[in-house]
């Protein structure tokens, strides 16, 4: 009999043992042909290693099946990423009652980088059930939740950032933040992948917000009151929906009717 190919160190086979038991079970032998046939340059075996370290924080096969997270299952990365959402809405809360000057920014900062990583665990908690709309949501917020951030750093280093028109950088970054949160709650609402009451707060807390620290011939604390309110609605719905993400559990099988 003839002896079986021996696979080449030059062929990166050895990134093959670095994905869990799992996924080389299921798709160990293609990845190790496709290796054979073509071997790795540098720059694809760094990115085998990043879907190896991918593949442990949210495998998609188990042993013998497969899951989704739209299954009901939230992996240990999403749940990261809600957790994430969680401590920025907490963060945003704990900032009113807090209201000490010092360290303002970077508290803002701190929040806009939690809320950003959150908006990602929450977008991929509705990808699988309504991907253009959940899309439509996600897109224009993180790009605002981006510069909303890049603000922030901005002042904490001193740096001169652009004008926008006859409006600074930063009062752009933010209404945009809160438009494109109203948005986002907005399309979180039409998929009802998550709870609808707090999708509702999101959608109606973005704009109270931006309205009540930008528009509007009322009294100063009248405009105040407006925007603490808005805060709070979207402080709380983030935290609510950070939350629903963490906690989501699997569909009940059906279970396999009884001959009579």
């Amino acid at each position: 009999m003839t002896a079986p190919p021996r696979r080449s160190s030059a062929s990166g086979a050895w990134v093959v043992r670095f994905f869990p038991r799992a996924w080389r079970l299921r798709y160990g032998e293609e990845l190790l042909a496709i290796l054979e046939l073509q071997p790795p340059n540098l720059r694809h075996l760094i990115g085998l290693l990043y879907c190896a370290f991918d593949a442990h924080l949210d495998p998609q096969v188990s042993e013998g099946a497969e899951f989704s997270f739209m299954e009901g299952r939230p992996t240990m990365r999403t749940r990261i990423l809600a957790g994430a959402a969680v401590g920025g809405g907490l963060l945003l809360l704990f900032g009113l009652i807090v209201t000490v000057s010092d360290g303002l920014a970077v508290r803002l900062a701190l929040f806009y980088a939690l809320a950003t990583v959150g908006l990602i665990g929450i977008h991929r908690r509705q990808l699988d059930q309504a991907p253009v709309l959940a899309w439509i949501g996600f897109v224009p917020a993180l790009l605002a939740y981006g510069l909303s951030l890049v603000s922030v750093l901005g002042s904490l280093v001193d740096a001169g950032l652009p004008s926008v028109g006859y409006q600074r950088f930063g009062v752009v970054a933010q209404e945009a933040f809160w438009i494109t949160s109203a948005l986002f709650g907005a399309v979180t609402l039409a998929i009802r992948a998550l709870p609808r009451a707090a999708a509702l707060g999101m959608a109606i807390g973005a704009p109270l917000a931006m309205i009540g620290m930008f528009i509007g011939p009322s009294p100063e604390p009248v405009l105040a009151l407006v925007a603490r309110v808005g805060v709070i609605m979207y402080g709380a719905s983030l935290v609510w929906l950070g939350l629903s993400v963490w906690t989501a559990h699997p569909r009940p099988m059906a279970r396999a009717q009884q001959p009579v």
